[in-house]
């Protein structure tokens, strides 16, 4: 039930969560934030979330910051994964340019551990969770039990619902991000060691391995192609050193 208590929202629901394997779970969910923002935003900042899976003991709790909302709640192979969004420039000081702006948990021994992407099965993992619960106004935040298709218990009202992702047929995180990867250019998916120049979501970005303006001339976007091309030479030439 969505409460407001000095300064902070709170909303907690039920939702439906379609697997990888194609089976379809219930878990429970929370989420704080701030009642108003700047200037003078009804809803503000996001300050944290929580789920809960009771039939596996699966319990995760975290702030928002560094890291943001979760996107994935998952079991590939008896494993469960949570893939929070990390799009920031703290989250990304540690990874490589082209890994996705994501923290990867892993649930081993009763505990949520950090994985890099390399050991993640994000072929497989499906961005299956409802990102935003808020609603215009508390009123219309989520509740009850949130299905696939993006359907809640809140009153239906036309002119005043905000929508809720449909979430049926969620795709895996790597797909995700290959879809989304498209070169402004040639409106082609971009090649490899160029994905993180055209998005929040690769970690080049946040990284500022490439300068990042708005509105590019052709001349920047050149320098910048052959700046990320000398760069991944660089990376593969000293890997093949240090294979020998």
């Amino acid at each position: 039930m969505p409460a407001c208590s000095k300064g902070i929202d709170t909303a907690e629901w039920k939702e439906e969560v379609k697997l990888s394997d194609g089976s379809v779970i219930v878990v429970w969910r929370k989420a704080r934030a701030k009642s108003g923002g700047f200037p003078d935003s009804k809803r503000g900042a996001y300050i944290d979330g929580e789920l809960r899976y009771d039939p596996e003991g699966v319990y995760w709790k975290g702030d928002f910051g560094v890291y943001r909302s979760p996107m994935s709640f998952d079991r590939v192979d008896g494993v469960f994964y949570l893939v929070r969004y990390a799009e920031s420039i703290q989250a990304c000081s540690t990874k490589k340019p082209e890994d996705y702006a994501i923290q990867i948990l892993k649930w081993a021994n009763a505990k949520w551990v950090e994985i890099p992407q390399s050991d993640a099965p994000l072929g497989r993992i499906r961005r299956n969770l409802e990102i935003d619960p808020w609603g215009h106004n508390p009123e219309d935040d989520t509740k009850g039990l949130l299905r696939l298709n993006g359907q809640d218990d809140r009153p239906y009202d036309r002119y005043a619902r905000s929508a809720r992702d449909n979430r049926t047929n969620p795709e895996s995180i790597q797909a995700h991000y290959e879809r989304t990867a498209i070169d402004p250019r040639t409106k082609q998916r971009a090649r490899n060691e160029d994905l993180f120049r055209w998005g929040l979501e690769f970690c080049g970005y946040w990284q500022k391995k490439i300068p990042v303006s708005v509105n590019p001339s052709r001349e920047e976007t050149l320098k910048r192609l052959e700046e990320a091309k000398k760069r991944l030479n660089a990376g593969k030439e000293n890997n093949s050193s240090q294979d020998h």
